[in-house]
């Protein structure tokens, strides 16, 4: 399997009040943000090259630092990088930061699919967020991306935020079902440490929402988008075909590689991420052409019970007969109390060959996974 290819740019224009990842506000057309992508395509130029199996410019807000400086750096994977014909390339996208004309070249470039944040289709609730785009400019950018000739879009949905009502994810979905994107993944909001709704959720002025509420929510996205949809992981839609290869990279614990700030990757038994500060990050690349800064030699165990919590998240489950071709042992001898255990209680099943989790342990996924690691 070719590994995927991931590029972090972690500039976006500000910061949201749930975000956790690894991102910094910056001034558009900022040198900081050239000297970045400098540093980006030196890392790219030094490393081993091959033949990719994705490329996916994640974030961050690719789309914040311009089409010119990402065109620029995908011309530098396809010098190191056989990229095949059709190789699904993705560019994230904040609808309140794409240019004029940013689609039409991406679109020139290769790139050919796009990933919307759309997070919601209410206004009100993308202030609450702190979304710097409005419903109306995700529709704007939604019609220009199909003007440039994509055919594969992505939206992103965000449910589980305070104050929704399953009323509101029920126009939530009919509004995304208006729309028409190929892919949609829906997220239920988590309030990490270090985030703006955490430090109001520490200070008592905002409440998390019920599990059982979330839990609903859940269920009614899953069942109205599986109208159209296949639901292929736990929080993924997609027109048959649409699927995002790149992310089931990452879920058939194949290998990928990461360049910029914070970037992870795998190669075979090897894990190795990278400098999280874009700063520090500049500077190491400047002075050693390296930016990692951790590795670890991954054992069969870690690799086994890693395999299984992400393989669980596909609906269609582990291939059994396959995961033994892979590790050479029997997937009941090893975890066989776990399956019985998790079958009793509704959460996982087992057929034709296949271990998944039930409709009931959809939503309990993670007290299935923890039982495996």
């Amino acid at each position: 399997m070719k590994a995927g290819l991931y590029l972090h740019i972690p500039f976006c224009a500000a910061k949201c009040a749930y975000c956790s990842f690894d991102s910094i506000p910056a001034e558009k057309n900022s040198p900081a943000i050239r000297g970045y992508f400098e540093a980006l395509n030196r890392e790219i130029e030094l490393s081993p090259g091959g033949e990719a199996g994705s490329v996916y410019f994640g974030g961050g807000t690719p789309s914040f630092a311009g089409a010119e400086l990402l065109c620029g750096t995908l011309e530098v994977l396809r010098e190191k990088y056989a990229l095949p014909q059709g190789i699904e390339i993705t560019v994230e996208v904040n609808p309140g930061t794409a240019e004029k004309g940013f689609f039409g070249k991406m679109k020139a470039a290769g790139v050919n699919r796009i990933s919307l944040g759309m997070q919601s289709g209410e206004d009100k609730v993308l202030k609450y967020l702190g979304r710097i785009h409005s419903n109306s400019e995700t529709e704007k950018c939604f019609k220009e991306a199909r003007e440039a000739g994509f055919a594969n879009i992505n939206l992103d949905l965000m449910y589980g935020i305070p104050g929704q009502s399953l009323e509101d994810i029920e126009r939530e979905a009919a509004h995304i079902l208006g729309l028409a994107p190929e892919h949609v993944s829906g997220y239920c909001l988590s309030i990490d440490e270090g985030t703006g709704f955490y430090k109001r959720l520490k200070q008592g002025e905002i409440d998390e929402v019920p599990d059982e509420l979330a839990s609903d929510m859940y269920y009614l996205l899953k069942d109205r988008f599986s109208s159209r949809y296949s639901h292929y992981e736990l929080s993924n839609f997609a027109v048959p075909g649409k699927e995002a290869v790149h992310n089931q990279i990452y879920w058939n614990y194949n290998d990928y590689l990461g360049f910029g700030a914070g970037a992870a990757s795998k190669s075979g038994p090897e894990r190795f991420s990278n400098e999280n500060d874009p700063f520090k990050y500049m500077e190491l690349i400047k002075r050693n052409d390296s930016a990692i800064l951790f590795k670890e030699k991954l054992t069969e165990e870690t690799q086994i019970k890693e395999t299984v919590f992400l393989g669980l998240r596909l609906l269609c489950g582990i291939d059994l007969a396959g995961w033994k071709t892979r590790f050479g042992k029997d997937f009941l001898f090893l975890f066989g109390k776990q399956v019985e255990t998790l079958s009793e209680l509704g959460l996982l099943e087992l057929k034709d060959g296949y271990l998944r989790l039930t409709r009931e342990g959809l939503f309990l996924s993670n007290e299935v996974f923890v039982e495996f690691v």
